[in-house]
């Protein structure tokens, strides 16, 4: 349980790009999810079942913008009580950090619970978001990253991801 809240919490990635998507569709976990066709998904994380990062825009960007996802079981526990203790991780770690919760639905009425934390690493104020889902006995969980002053940006790219995410059999 432990591994599962740290690495939800702490790899967390997001994204900017055009508004052309790809989709990426994963069998073996059976969920699909649409990601702008101009970022990057050779970046693979172990840890990770999907990641996709957007490139550096110029050389004022500072940050890579991106959103990743992974998949465990959920070893039992409900939704409510893995998200919970991720606010106490992100509490540990994060000590100034400003943690808000959100209940979600997607567009395609998939329900789940975001927890967004924005903290200061190293003089950029970075923003976090962690959207849980539970199917099937096990947690999905999409993170994003971004600069917190680029959020209006980027939310309308990472809205259209959280709501492309479908499940398939």
């Amino acid at each position: 349980m432990r591994n599962i809240l740290f690495i939800s919490l702490i790899i967390l990635l997001t994204a900017c790009g055009g508004t052309n998507y790809n989709t990426y569709s994963n069998v073996e976990h059976g969920f699909e999810i649409d990601y702008p066709e101009n970022w990057d998904t050779t970046k693979m994380d172990a840890r990770m079942v999907f990641m996709a990062l957007e490139g550096f825009k110029d050389s004022t960007d500072l940050y890579t913008e991106g959103f990743s996802i992974s998949v465990y079981d959920n070893e039992g526990y409900d939704l409510e009580s893995i998200v919970d203790q991720n606010v106490n991780v992100a509490q540990y770690y994060f000590a100034d950090a400003k943690i808000e919760r959100k209940d979600l639905v997607t567009a395609n009425d998939i329900e789940g619970i975001v927890l967004e934390l924005i903290y200061d690493a190293d003089g950029l104020e970075v923003m976090n978001r962690a959207c849980f889902f539970d199917h099937a006995g096990k947690l999905y969980t999409i993170t994003e990253s971004m600069e917190n002053k680029k959020r209006d940006e980027y939310d309308a790219i990472f809205n259209e991801i959280i709501n492309s995410l479908a499940w398939k059999e």
